[in-house]
């Protein structure tokens, strides 16, 4: 979900890169468990299950209900198809998926963009997605979204437009127009609020409400990195030290671990411990990617410890331990993912194209 945020106007005449930022210590003294021990992997392993690991070959897509939970979670999908809802009459630059119920929500990633509601289940029309609120502060955009369990609400970043700030917003889970939302109110450790660049993507830990996010820091000079983790409650501020533009985060199943997507060369993926209360341990590489691969954006985990990370154009895909399964051929690049409908089978792909979708074989987490 890397995005630079410059002018209205600058928009219009140039593409968007996406982004994330914030600030203060974390300095609890809390024990981390022993991270995973991923071994690095170049993105281009090949998938010895199959004969075809780098594509999405033709097949129903739609398991049976009795794949195996180490089985590669993509043989034989069907190819990706994009949702016409996203690009009839006009095309919705889309970011920060999020199922919840029968619908997707997500952010149309513009100045003064809106959060979405599309029900897939629904004809495409002027109310299918529907507008469920508009950014709180004029000229901001909407980027990555989570659903705080504990205070059963949407958290969205919303990031300042050409300048350096943004905020979290809280959204009910109405769905209804003008749902409207209200800032979180946070505070650093020395008992200001921190100041975010270009906050980008978050996750919630269901057990607490714990929120981790994503700041890439592109609207500073000197460009910074923050990786931020929000105590629930307090709204307390930690900062976890960053590099490398960190973009996309994901929880896996027993929300030991963090997972932090970077975008900036070498684009990789590293595996952070989570402790009980919460705090970020150190770091470890889980996985590099190619250049040819970069760069990497949003992630996802499904209820097997899958990671599936969007790049240049599509999605690979890993083993918990990091070796690569395969890859879902999109042939765009794609900033977010989400996994959805009654199954959570159905994988979303978000883009400056439109939405995308595909039917994996393992279920996902909602995050």
């Amino acid at each position: 979900m890397k995005r630079r945020i410059f002018s209205l106007a600058l928009v219009i005449a140039s593409s968007i890169v996406y982004a994330c930022s914030s600030s203060s210590n974390d300095t609890s003294t809390t024990p981390t468990p022993t991270p995973p021990t991923p071994t690095p992997d170049s993105g281009t392993t090949p998938d010895s299950s199959t004969d075809t690991p780098d594509a999405a070959v033709a097949d129903t897509g739609a398991g049976d209900g009795t794949v195996p939970p180490n089985s590669n979670p993509i043989e034989g999908i069907a190819a990706p198809v994009s949702v016409a809802a996203f690009t009839t009459p006009a095309v919705i630059y889309t970011e920060g998926p999020q199922w919840r119920g029968d619908s997707l929500y997500l952010s149309e990633a513009k100045p003064d963009g809106h959060v979405l509601k599309f029900n897939p289940a629904l004809p495409a029309s002027l109310t299918n997605p529907v507008e469920v609120r508009a950014v709180l502060t004029p000229g901001s955009t909407p980027l990555g979204t989570t659903f705080d369990e504990r205070g059963n609400s949407f958290i969205t970043c919303e990031v300042s437009n050409g300048t350096a700030g943004g905020q979290l917003v809280r959204t009910p889970p109405t769905g209804l127009p003008d749902a409207g939302g209200t800032a979180i109110l946070l505070t650093t450790d020395g008992g200001t609020p921190p100041k975010f660049d270009s906050p980008n993507d978050i996750v919630a830990r269901k057990s607490d409400g714990t929120l981790y996010v994503t700041d890439p820091g592109y609207q500073t000079a000197p460009l910074t990195n923050h990786l931020w983790r929000v105590k629930p409650v307090t709204g307390e501020v930690f900062e976890t030290p960053s590099e490398n533009r960190p973009n996309g985060i994901a929880l896996s199943p027993d929300e030991k671990t963090l997972y932090v997507s970077f975008t900036d060369a070498p684009s990789k993926v590293v595996a952070y411990p989570i402790a009980l209360d919460g705090a970020i341990g150190v770091g470890v590489p889980f996985v590099a990617l190619l250049p040819g691969d970069a760069t990497a954006d949003g992630l996802a985990v499904d209820s097997s410890g899958n990671v599936y990370v969007a790049v240049k154009d599509g999605v690979d895909v890993f083993k918990p331990d990091a070796v690569k399964w395969g890859h879902i051929q999109v042939g765009k690049i794609v900033n977010g993912l989400a996994f959805g409908g009654a199954d959570k089978k159905t994988l979303f792909m978000t883009s400056e194209s439109g939405l995308f979708t595909a039917t994996v074989k393992i279920p996902g987490l909602l995050q």
